[in-house]
């Protein structure tokens, strides 16, 4: 959603503004590579953070900081005022919550012989689930507005959280102190 919509958003809101594409661009492209620097830079310390307790419990907090980021970001009026800073930094932070949790909590439950199969299923749903965001993201871009995808996904994720977090207190796992042993397996 994020490398789709936010540079769509930025261009047509450009255009509106009386910029060409190419200008619109030019803005767009940089604040995108800080959605992920901050994703990049975050990564580690969400891995530190992830390491250190219930995987389950680190895929609702990076649930939680994307939910945040898409929602902020779907509040912006104006994508080329300061007010985007922030929301684009909590993005970046959040998406890359989530896919270093998940990453995780896969490869903490997929153990023994069916842990290629499962993470090969698992990578694949996220494919499709990237297609689907992507096409019902774009109808709610043309059908409601420009942030409307960053809704949905701020949504699912809130969705997803409430989701992790039955299942957190209906199966508690353990908690984590230090590095996975899981891995030495």
């Amino acid at each position: 959603v994020v490398g789709t919509f936010f540079s769509l958003w930025l261009t047509q809101q450009g255009i509106e503004n009386g910029m060409t594409a190419a200008e619109a661009l030019a803005i767009a492209g940089p604040l995108f590579g800080m959605i992920q620097l901050c994703a990049l830079v975050w990564a580690p310390v969400m891995g530190f953070i992830t390491d250190r307790m219930n995987r389950l419990t680190a895929v609702s907090i990076g649930l939680t900081v994307a939910g945040s980021g898409y929602l902020l970001m779907s509040q912006v009026g104006d994508p080329f005022s300061s007010e985007i800073y922030p929301a684009a930094v909590l993005l970046g932070m959040g998406e890359t919550s989530v896919i270093v949790s998940v990453g995780a909590l896969i490869g903490q439950e997929a153990t023994g012989k069916y842990r290629g199969s499962i993470v090969g299923v698992f990578g694949q749903m996220g494919g499709f689930g990237i297609l689907a965001t992507t096409l019902i993201g774009g109808y709610l871009f043309d059908g409601i507005g420009r942030t409307a995808p960053f809704v949905m996904m701020g949504l699912l994720n809130f969705v997803l959280l409430a989701a992790a977090l039955y299942v957190r207190s209906t199966n508690p796992g353990p908690e984590q102190q230090g590095t996975s042993p899981e891995i030495a397996e």
